[in-house]
């Protein structure tokens, strides 16, 4: 008996709980809210690669016009609540849009997802 609860005693020793490195790959940075000039700075610098189309990128004037668009429409703090909005409101214009316009913005909903989360 005093074996087995020498045993049990032991099992615990010498394990180390793995760090949590959760790091938030978006604009955010683990912040809940930031300045709506700085995230549309950091959409404008980016690279402009489009997730899930094989490497396309976005011109430099495709990222500013983007980065305008949503600076321009969605107040001076960008939270989770704009990021709901901005969402929503691209959702419902892809609905609207036809063709290349429809595929368009897809890409700019993906590249968005990217950089400021779902």
């Amino acid at each position: 008996m005093a074996l087995k609860d020498a045993k049990q005693g032991l099992s615990g020793q010498g394990k180390v709980a793995p760090k949590s490195t959760s790091t938030d790959k978006t604009i955010f940075g683990g912040k809940k809210e930031i300045p709506m000039r700085d995230a549309a700075w950091k959409i404008k610098k980016d690279p402009g690669t489009i997730p899930g189309t094989g490497g396309q990128m976005f011109s430099r004037q495709e990222m500013s016009r983007l980065a305008d668009k949503i600076s321009k429409k969605y107040g001076s703090q960008l939270g989770q609540n704009e990021r709901s909005k901005i969402f929503r409101d691209f959702r419902a214009e892809k609905g609207r849009a036809k063709g290349a316009d429809k595929l368009n913005i897809e890409r700019q909903i993906r590249f968005l997802e990217k950089k400021i989360g779902k």
